[in-house]
């Protein structure tokens, strides 16, 4: 890192030393909300980034070709550093095939922030690209057949898992709203996703199902979620059932994408107003404090690229608008993924 080991010591770990264990060798947070207070708050977002960027240096140097922390990290610092075109050009197939066959699906981050990268392109190859890589490493290490004990590990007591049988993930939100986000890891790797994008006084939730498990559908359903929220970033005015038709477009031409069920809800607090669109997930369900009842939305939506479908033509995705008022609540899900909405 171009510091003296003293220095590193005594201004690095000794002010953080009391949040650290030591295990093999190595400094690892043992909470991680503190790890979350000192990379968010302590320090500064251009800090952060030039750390960052000096990490993925060190690891690009000979003497590290060989580092087992190269291949689990080197994509993440060079994303988190804004070094995009770096990590292009570095991240490869013949680097992603190396980790898919040292961590197992631990590769799905790696393919995942590559993917966030080439949809900053306006290109309209980028699924085709995107799709291309995915495919390569399966060949390569064999399909789906993965050993991800390594990458996902369930919960276990002690000082070597550090983790709590529910992720909770930082999640954006906006004024008049507390979000939260709960996921509960099993051992496999599913292809359930959500996003949470705050737009201007409003958010943007969504939750999908891609069919099966392992490395494809988990690339699909990332891919997804991170197009949709290219897709409403851009999109201006908003509407979410354009949103779910713009998105069945970019998908039509793959039949890798078959057949994934997605719901998207808007909420703006201000207004106490509630936006919804469907794709082929469950009715929502809507509690009415007011009345004391439960009522099924008739939310209705294709799936996305649903080939099985006898007439191929997909009819326009309807927008759902909803008034909520204090101690209704809005539930929707789909196996392991559920979203709840309470009002205030």
């Amino acid at each position: 890192m171009g510091n003296s080991q003293r220095d590193t010591d005594k201004y690095g770990i000794g002010p953080i030393r009391q949040f650290l264990l030591e295990i093999d060798g190595a400094y690892t947070f043992y909470h991680a909300r503190f790890h979350e207070f000192v990379t968010r708050t302590l320090l500064y977002e251009d800090e952060s980034r030039k750390a960052h960027r000096r990490i993925a240096a060190w690891l690009q140097l000979p003497a590290n070709r060989t580092h087992e922390y190269r291949w689990a990290s080197l994509t993440y610092h060079l994303f988190e550093s804004g070094s995009f075109e770096e990590l292009v050009k570095l991240i490869d197939g013949q680097f992603l095939e190396e980790k898919a066959r040292r961590f197992g699906y631990g590769v799905l981050e790696d393919i995942e922030l590559w993917s966030r990268v080439q949809l900053q392109k306006d290109d309209s190859t980028v699924v085709e690209v995107c799709v291309s890589l995915v495919e390569g490493v399966r060949a390569s290490v064999g399909g789906d057949v993965l050993d991800f004990a390594e990458a996902i590990q369930p919960y276990q007591p002690g000082p070597k898992s550090f983790r709590t049988k529910l992720i909770g993930p930082r999640v954006p939100s906006i004024a008049g709203l507390d979000v939260y986000a709960g996921v509960l890891p099993k051992g496999e790797v599913a292809a359930d996703f959500f996003e949470i994008i705050p737009v201007g006084d409003r958010l943007v939730v969504t939750i999908g199902d891609a069919p099966s498990v392992g490395l494809k559908p988990a690339f699909v359903a990332r891919f997804i979620g991170n197009l949709f929220r290219k897709l409403v970033e851009g999109a201006h005015p908003l509407h979410l059932g354009e949103v779910l038709a713009r998105l069945n477009d970019k998908l039509a031409g793959q039949d890798y994408f078959e057949r994934v069920s997605m719901q998207c809800v808007e909420v703006n607090p201000k207004d106490s107003i509630v936006r919804m669109a469907n794709a082929g997930h469950p009715y929502p369900i809507h509690y009415s404090s007011r009345r004391g009842k439960c009522d099924i939305l008739p939310l209705c939506g294709d799936l996305l690229h649903d080939l099985l479908k006898d007439n191929l033509v997909t009819s326009p995705y309807e927008e759902y608008c909803l008034s909520i008022g204090p101690g209704d609540v809005i539930a929707t899900g789909l196996r392991r993924t559920y979203f709840l909405l309470l009002g205030l």
